[in-house]
């Protein structure tokens, strides 16, 4: 097993894989079409891309903006980082501005763009990053499948190449 990390600019141009892990990035590459042409140029015929999209609203983002506003105590630092969190999205943690994202708004819309370049969709499922809500995603219902797709706060999908 060959097992590499790194981005596109470390691989070699003949460089192919069986599978290939875009985790987290696509929402802040500004050309989402010629970097998953390049993508595809390193994903085997028939091999899979593991693309993952953290979502900007979710039950999680919920959850933990109520947490931390219940615990609220004004400080020195408190005006600082409202500030960044309201200058770059709280969905980012404060590190990404807002105009750097793209937001991929569900499944239907990532299956679209895959399918322009070249993947078919395999597989997907989502996280609620909720440890109670995340056990046995294989086992969900059709509901909570549901629910999750809409909800939860990163999807992770399997494309395989054509």
């Amino acid at each position: 097993m060959d097992l590499r990390l790194g981005g596109l600019e470390t691989l070699g141009s003949e460089d192919c894989y069986d599978a290939v892990f875009a985790l987290g990035i696509l929402p802040y590459i500004a050309d989402q079409t010629a970097y998953l042409a390049r993508l595809r140029d390193h994903v085997a015929e028939g091999g899979c891309l593991i693309v993952s999209v953290t979502r900007s609203a979710s039950l999680f983002t919920f959850i933990e903006l109520a947490r931390h506003l219940a615990c609220f105590r004004f400080s020195r630092s408190w005006w600082w980082v409202a500030t960044n969190l309201a200058r770059t999205g709280i969905w980012s943690g404060g590190f990404v501005l807002a105009h750097n994202r793209t937001d991929i708004v569900g499944r239907g819309a990532l299956d679209r763009i895959m399918t322009q370049a070249g993947f078919d969709p395999a597989n997907s499922f989502a996280l609620f990053n909720i440890a109670s809500l995340d056990r046995a995603v294989n086992r969900r219902g059709a509901i909570m499948r549901r629910v999750a797709d809409r909800l939860g706060w990163c999807v992770v999908h399997a494309y395989q190449r054509r």
